[in-house]
């Protein structure tokens, strides 16, 4: 026999026996309790739509091609002069001593190592920067974000 339990103990006592007259209704019921689907109050068991239960899951190809690690909020450029590097990605920097290289991944996933004063397409790799390449055509200088992809287009020359 189970000793008498005191005041403190009868809480916790109550709430297991709860619990378990639940979960023996809950085994016994098995399938056949089907949860309610919010609605209007008063309106009736309401049956799921076929259509709502089966709707395919379709992803926009827009979504599907942007990259995951993009930076967001930045307008592509609609023209080629605008466009610096197109189809080009500056994947990485390596450092060697003090010299400085870039990994430069091309159309077609061609990827390629850069130092500094080489050639990307018709750029010059000026430096590098922890958030990127610095890269000069005539006078203008830019600097392209490590792992932004560049709208493909013709792909770039390829001169060292």
């Amino acid at each position: 026999m189970l000793p008498p339990l005191d005041r403190a103990a009868r809480l916790p006592f109550a709430l297991a026996v709860l619990l378990l007259i639940l979960l023996l209704y809950q085994v016994q019921a098995g399938s056949e309790v089907i949860p309610l689907e919010a609605g209007p109050i008063g309106s009736g068991p309401r049956q799921p739509s076929p259509a709502a239960i089966e709707a395919p899951v379709s992803t926009p190809a827009v979504i599907l091609a942007r990259s995951i690690f993009a930076t967001a909020g930045k307008p592509t450029p609609a023209s080629a002069e605008d466009q610096p590097l197109a189809g080009v990605t500056i994947a990485g920097s390596i450092r060697s001593g003090e010299r400085q290289l870039a990994v430069v991944q091309g159309p077609g996933a061609v990827t390629r190592i850069v130092a500094t004063g080489g050639r990307i397409g018709d750029w010059t790799l000026v430096g590098l920067r922890p958030d990127g390449a610095v890269l000069r055509r005539g006078g203008r200088q830019i600097t392209l974000p490590f792992g932004a992809r560049t709208a493909s287009a013709a792909p770039p020359q390829r001169s060292s």
